[in-house]
Order: structure tokens, then C-alpha cells, then sequence
């Protein structure tokens, strides 16, 4: 994920939906919790990550307020957002060169 060929075909994927759709559609992009940066163009709807289910163990320094920590972990990524609309992007020439 976000290597420069899975960014543009990232693009030419969300390139092609804004063209064909008028609203942006409701896409969940699984395991996309690492694209919740500002530096992320694309509109999903929601995200997931296995962080919580494979990392809760480690929150066991906090001990009856286990429970309390794991909430404020889940609020952290909760509070991360896509943008809300995808917004063209410039198509780049075409790694697999004109077709014949």
C-alpha cells in the first residue's frame, strides 16, 4: 500500500468514480487505518485496522482502567477522518504505455 503504483492506480480508480457518479460513493477501505493522514486525497467512507484487536493486550500496564485506555485508543483513530469528497487528480502518463 502507497507505493507510487497503488497511488496512481488509487487515483485512476477515484478518478474514474467522480466521472461516472455524482455523489461520491460510500467505499470502506479494509485495513486503510495508515491512510488517516493529512497527506491521504482519498474520500473512503470508513477504514479498519486490526490495532485494537491485536494490541490490546499491551494496555494491561493500565489494569482496572483497561477498559478506559482502550476507549481513548479507539477515540484516537475514531477522530482521524478522509477527506469528505474526492477531488480529481491529474492523471500521470500511463505505466503500461498506449494501448495499440
Amino acid at each position: 500500500m502507497k507505493s507510487p503504483a497503488w497511488i496512481e492506480r488509487m487515483d485512476e480508480v477515484w478518478n474514474e468514480l467522480g466521472a461516472r457518479r455524482r455523489f461520491t460513493p460510500w467505499l470502506h477501505m479494509l485495513r486503510g487505518m495508515q491512510l488517516l493522514n493529512p497527506d491521504c486525497p482519498w474520500p473512503f467512507a470508513s477504514v479498519d485496522s486490526t490495532d485494537l484487536a491485536r494490541n490490546h493486550n499491551r494496555l494491561n500496564r493500565y489494569s482496572e482502567r483497561k477498559v478506559w485506555a482502550l476507549k481513548q485508543k479507539a477515540d484516537r483513530w475514531d477522530q482521524r477522518q478522509c477527506p469528505p469528497a474526492w477531488r480529481s487528480a491529474v492523471p500521470a502518463p500511463s505505466i503500461f504505455g498506449e494501448a495499440a
